[in-house]
């Protein structure tokens, strides 16, 4: 599936870099599929924003039908928000890429009752690992404990 989402990564190269200042908007999003034959399908959705869905109140529910298993997002910066917990607890993987970051994405996932990330393409820098493992904490905080 890594090979799907680095796919996109062309996409997004010709996308225009955001301002400078912080404002986590999705520039594009996608989602991946499972197919009927297993195997998984990288779509591009125009009109797709994870963040737009996320803001809706309740959980988190998106309308591209059963077969999606992840979604894709290139933002204006590559760290989640807090709020993005509700994508993993919904049971989808969450990838997040930026401009500025080049082919490295950051891959987000519910592992046996936790946060888990793993960067993609590169590794994060020290500042970045530091403030994705705050947000991951803060995503954690708001998820029931692990027995």
């Amino acid at each position: 599936m890594h090979k799907l989402v680095i796919a996109m990564l062309g996409v997004a190269a010709v996308l225009p870099a955001p301002a400078a200042a912080y404002d986590s908007r999705d520039l594009m999003c996608g989602s991946i599929r499972r197919t009927e034959d297993g195997r998984f399908r990288n779509s591009i959705d125009p009109g797709l924003s994870v963040r737009a869905l996320v803001a809706e109140p309740g959980p988190f529910v998106q309308r591209l039908g059963p077969d999606v298993v992840a979604f894709t997002c290139f933002r204006s910066e590559v760290l989640p928000e807090v709020d993005d917990v509700e994508v993993l607890q919904a049971g989808y993987g969450l990838y997040l890429g930026s401009p500025r970051t080049g082919t490295r994405m950051i891959k987000l996932e519910l592992a046996g009752g936790r946060v888990a990330f793993e960067a993609i393409g590169g590794d994060l820098s020290r500042g970045e690992r530091r403030s994705l493992e705050r947000i991951v904490g803060q995503m954690q905080a708001r998820l029931a404990p692990v027995p």
